[in-house]
């Protein structure tokens, strides 16, 4: 493998590019594996999910599910668990934890601050749930979205908008995708979804998801962009995946514009929603003057 790194930020979001290409799949699984070590660590029975059910333009809501065994639910010892909180105090953000009706599901609130530091705040986070003193599950307060879209901003040269393949980061990898079309197929394990804001009449959405990264790929028409430089959007042009109620918790994307400079994408940023209505720029999740023909890798988290 020969591996070029352009850039790197250390950001909630940072993106590095890299000069590595693979006809199956973006990334080698040996390069992608990492020690994130983030959610469950000390129980495979036991492990946290946060899920945003309120948000403000200073303050999150979150909902946080401890999924635990059958048994311990029917012991009725999942009442008897001890919930604890510990936050890094990020900038001004405040954090509580607060109960719920559902023993197995707690609130936590954060506010004061714009979401970027309290994101940031929650990612920094730990959540930890003790068993008779036993650690059982640990987590960031990283959310689960349902909705991610992946928007270009501008063009290289008009014409039109293309991305060549697109995966997300799960369980320490970049993992491969299945999708033979927008509606049938996996991606990064998760049953999804998957739509766009136009396409091409042979380029469509899942062809961005394939798992094939030398053919297709997905292209949106180029009357979204002006015709003059800097040949930036007129009006939103994205590639969404839905990853259903459940939502995902990836930890990162990974995307390739094209093979050739042309008219691939000069300006790209990341989305996410879980209304489909409501959406958040994910911090630091923009990237303008990228190299079209390089992947370029943005890790959601510290």
């Amino acid at each position: 493998m020969n591996f070029k790194i352009v850039a790197s930020i250390s950001l909630y979001l940072s993106f590095t590019p890299t000069g590595h290409s693979s006809e199956s799949s973006l990334l080698d699984q040996d390069f992608l594996q990492d020690n994130d070590n983030i959610g469950n660590l000390d129980n495979p029975d036991a492990d946290i999910a946060a899920r945003i059910v309120e948000q403000g333009a200073d303050s999150v809501t979150l909902e946080v599910t401890l999924n635990a065994p059958s048994d311990w639910h029917k012991a009725k010892t999942i009442g008897q668990a001890a919930w604890e909180l510990t936050s890094l105090h990020y900038s001004d953000v405040v954090l509580s934890l607060e109960d719920s009706p559902k023993p197995h599901i707690k609130t936590v609130r954060a506010k004061q601050g714009d979401l970027n530091a309290i994101f940031r705040a929650l990612e920094q986070a730990e959540l930890s749930v003790y068993q008779n003193q036993d650690l059982i599950a640990r987590s960031n307060l990283s959310p689960t979205w349902r909705y991610y879209r992946v928007y270009v901003d501008s063009l290289t040269a008009y014409g039109p908008a293309r991305i060549q393949e697109i995966q997300f980061k799960d369980g320490g990898y970049y993992q491969s995708n299945q999708m033979i079309n927008n509606r049938t197929g996996v991606v990064a394990g998760y049953r999804a979804k998957l739509s766009a804001s136009n396409h091409s009449m042979k380029e469509l959405a899942w062809q961005a998801f394939d798992g094939v990264e030398s053919r297709g790929g997905w292209a949106a028409q180029p009357e979204s962009f002006q015709k003059q430089a800097p040949h930036n959007q007129i009006k939103p042009v994205w590639v969404q995946v839905d990853f259903g109620d459940e939502g995902a918790n990836v930890k990162g994307i990974a995307i390739r514009c094209a093979f050739d400079q042309g008219s691939s994408c000069d300006g790209i940023h990341v989305e996410t929603s879980n209304d489909g209505k409501n959406w958040t720029r994910l911090p630091g999740a923009q990237f303008e003057n990228i190299d079209a023909t390089d992947l370029y890798l943005a890790s959601f988290g510290s």
